[in-house]
This record gives C-alpha cells, structure tokens and sequence, in this order.
C-alpha cells in the first residue's frame, strides 16, 4: 500500500519511526535480561519495562492508522504508553535517588574529620 505523493514524506517517517521503536525494544529487552543484583537494578528494571511497554503502545498507535477500527486502537495505544511513561519516570526517579544518596555519601567522605583538623 504505497501512498499518494503528497503523504509520501509522512509514510517514510511513520516507516523510519517504527523501526527505530523496534531497536529500541530490543536494547531494553537486552538490559532487561542482563539484570546483576545491584543498587542501580531497580531503577534500570523499572526503566526498561517502560521502555518495552511505551514501543508497545506507539506501535499499536502507528497500526492504527492502517485499520478500520482505528479509533479503538489509537485509545489502546495512548493507554499502553501512558502506562510506559509511568514505569520510566519510577525508574528515572529511583536512580535519582540512588545518586543523590552516593553524592551525599561522597559528600561526607570528603568532610574533613576532627583528626585531620588537629594535625
């Protein structure tokens, strides 16, 4: 199904976009898979599996613009990424965290103790 000349550009970045959607799901799927015990897991976990879900509903948005039931599908779609975009910002927010935590360990690390001033 090959569109007229004046959709041509819009056909070639809707084709563009899906298929960076699908790299995109396969990295996630790799560090989804690729989880060591690890202050950072729950964060890159959570991230991930918003990754995954939010590529899920773009690409159930992309089909519906090809089907006759496109206006149920579109809903599913913007529900399914509303979804993703909760998961990755509980995961962007727990890493947040995980940093701000080590910064204010290296904070104290590098305070000068009472020994050190008495020297």
């Amino acid at each position: 199904m090959i569109p007229e000349a004046s959709n041509f550009v819009t056909f070639l970045l809707e084709g563009v976009m899906s298929v960076m959607l699908i790299v995109l799901l396969f990295y996630a799927l790799r560090i989804l898979t690729s989880f060591k015990k690890g202050m950072l897991e729950r964060g890159w976990k959570l991230l991930s599996q918003g990754i995954v879900i939010l590529v899920v509903g773009e690409l159930i948005i992309s089909l519906s613009n090809y089907q006759s039931a496109g206006g149920y599908l579109f809903q599913l779609g913007i529900g399914v990424d509303a979804i993703g975009v909760g998961l990755a910002v509980f995961g962007f927010k727990s890493h947040h965290y995980i940093w701000r935590m080590g910064k204010e360990y290296r904070d104290k690390d590098s305070a000068p103790t009472a020994e050190a001033k008495s020297v």
